[in-house]
C-alpha cells in the first residue's frame, strides 16, 4: 500500500498571478525593499550623527580642599579615589 500524500491546506495557498502581474509584483517588491533599505541607512546615519553631537557633562559629587602647591592629580578608576602630587615631591 502506498503512503498517503502530505496534507495540503487550500486556504493557505496563494493563487499564482498571470505573467504581467507577477512581473509588476516583483518590481513593486524590489522598490519597497530598496526604499526600506534607504530608510534604515538614513536612520542609522541619523543616530550616528546624534551620538557624535551629544556632549557629556558631569557634575561634581564632592569638593576637596587641598593645599595650593598641588602640581598634578589623577583619579583612580571609577571608585572616586584621587591621588594628588605636591610640588615638593610628597
Amino acid at each position: 500500500m502506498r503512503p498517503l500524500p502530505p496534507l495540503w491546506d487550500p486556504t493557505k495557498a496563494a493563487d499564482r498571478l498571470p505573467q504581467p502581474f507577477r512581473m509588476i509584483d516583483k518590481i513593486v517588491a524590489e522598490i519597497i525593499d530598496a526604499a526600506l533599505k534607504i530608510q534604515d541607512e538614513k536612520e542609522a546615519r541619523r543616530k550616528q550623527e546624534l551620538a557624535e553631537r551629544m556632549t557629556m557633562s558631569f557634575t561634581p559629587h564632592a569638593v576637596i580642599k587641598a593645599p595650593s602647591d598641588i602640581s598634578c592629580f589623577v583619579a583612580l578608576g571609577q571608585g572616586g579615589a584621587l591621588v594628588a602630587g605636591l610640588s615638593g615631591g610628597a
